[in-house]
């Protein structure tokens, strides 16, 4: 199709570390087509049809169909505004959660991130000839999002003389998050030969 860009993605990934007689393998696959298209030399619209089929520790195979859509509207060649709505479903592993808690303990449950509203709004702006930066708010509500919980007692710590080092994580129903972010990206000059 004349001016749009089209493309398509698949996914899949097991965690294989996560085993047990009476959990599942959490599995996930994501698979999605895009498009982009500029109009008016102004606004830049994108999308994507996203299917995902994945299993948690607890639970057979679901499956989700997400839309997304966004948009970027140039002021002038410097400053751009931005607006997206990207529902997905985020996969999580014993890798990722042990990133956000190194003192995970080894045989915890693994649910995948189901984030059914995500809603991001901000600016766009040039810092440098190589650089831009951007000022946004997002807000999300996301099932299973994960909690994490020290199953230590004050009495274990004081007679071991060190706090148990295993954590455990929990999952709440739906979690709402609220964050205002700030992003400044530049690109490394590289230079051949002698500077």
């Amino acid at each position: 199709v004349s001016g749009i860009q089209m493309r398509g993605e698949f996914y899949y990934a097991a965690d294989f570390l996560e085993q047990s007689i009476s959990r599942n393998d959490p599995h996930y696959l994501r698979a999605a087509a895009s498009f982009r298209k500029l109009f008016f030399d102004k606004l830049d619209a994108s999308g994507n049809a996203g299917f995902y089929l994945y299993r948690n520790f607890d639970s057979g195979f679901k499956s989700k169909f997400y839309p997304n859509l966004a948009f970027q509207y140039y002021l002038n060649q410097g400053w751009a505004l931005f607006a997206r709505f990207e529902p997905t479903v985020e996969q999580n592993s014993l890798l990722r959660l042990v990133s956000e808690n190194r003192y995970m303990g080894n045989d915890v449950s693994i649910r995948h991130r189901d984030v059914f509203v995500n809603l991001s709004a901000g600016v766009q702006f040039n810092v440098t000839n190589r650089g831009t930066g951007r000022l946004y708010a997002r807000y999300q509500r996301i099932r299973y999002f994960p909690l994490f919980v020290d199953p230590s007692t004050l009495v274990y710590a004081a007679i071991v003389g060190q706090p148990y080092a295993d954590w455990d994580v929990n999952y709440v129903g739906i979690t709402r998050v609220v964050s205002f972010n700030g992003e400044i990206l530049v690109a490394k000059a590289h230079c051949y030969g002698n500077p």
